[in-house]
C-alpha cells in the first residue's frame, strides 16, 4: 500500500484554490500528468509514502521534532490555512448565481 500526498495539483476539482501569491512562484500547482507518474511509480515499486514535490518531505520531517505551534505558523506562513478561501468563494458565487437564475 502507498499513501499519495501530493500538493495543490492543478485539475478542475479545486480550481481556485491559492497559496500565498508571494510563495506561488516557488510551489507552482502540479500537473496531474506528473503527479501520476509519481505515484505510479511510488505503487509499482511498493513505497510506503510519496510526496509530491519533494519539498513536502521536509514538512513530515519537520513534524517530528517541532512543536505544533511552529508548524501551524509555518503552515499560515505559505498561506496554507487559507488555500481554499478563493475556492469556497468562487463555489459560493456559482451557487448563488444558479438560486438567481432559478427565481427568475
Amino acid at each position: 500500500m502507498t499513501l499519495v500526498c501530493p500538493y495543490l495539483v492543478d485539475t478542475g476539482m479545486f480550481k481556485g484554490c491559492r497559496i500565498r501569491k508571494e510563495i506561488e512562484p516557488f510551489l507552482p500547482p502540479l500537473k496531474p500528468e506528473f503527479c501520476v507518474t509519481q505515484s505510479m511509480r511510488a505503487i509499482l515499486t511498493d513505497q510506503a509514502m510519496i510526496c509530491t514535490p519533494r519539498i513536502v518531505y521536509m514538512v513530515n520531517f519537520m513534524k517530528s521534532f517541532l512543536p505544533f505551534e511552529a508548524i501551524v505558523c509555518m503552515y499560515r506562513f505559505l498561506g496554507a490555512d487559507k488555500c481554499m478561501y478563493p475556492f469556497l468563494a468562487q463555489r459560493k458565487e456559482l451557487m448563488n448565481n444558479n438560486e438567481a437564475k432559478g427565481d427568475v
